[in-house]
């Protein structure tokens, strides 16, 4: 949101999806994206998407999440989404970077 704010590019690393909160708490509305918001409900999301992307062996769920954000990116005006791997991919199981180029 600040990026957005500001014009500016954007790289999100993600940690704990598992511990997103509601937008009473930390100000944002999920799902992110527009598009995921026609199937499911933040309640949806918050508890069992995000929960179970945090599940080491749901990758499918994590890949989601990103996808939500990347597509909340395109809708706020970003130019071009990449999703980058932290190399070793074996480093961390949350190895997803997205960067936003406004």
């Amino acid at each position: 949101e600040i990026c957005l704010l500001q014009k500016a590019d954007c790289i999100v690393c993600p940690c704990c999806n598992g511990g997103m909160t509601a937008n009473k708490n930390c100000g944002y509305a999920y799902p992110r994206s527009l598009f995921l918001r026609h199937h499911m409900n933040q309640d949806e999301y918050l508890d069992q998407l995000s929960k179970s992307a945090d599940d080491l062996g749901n990758y499918s769920a994590k890949s989601l999440i990103e996808y939500d954000r990347s597509l909340w990116g395109k809708e706020n005006g970003y130019s071009e989404i990449q999703l980058w791997k932290m190399n070793p991919v074996e480093c961390t199981p949350k190895h997803h970077i997205l960067y936003l180029k406004k």
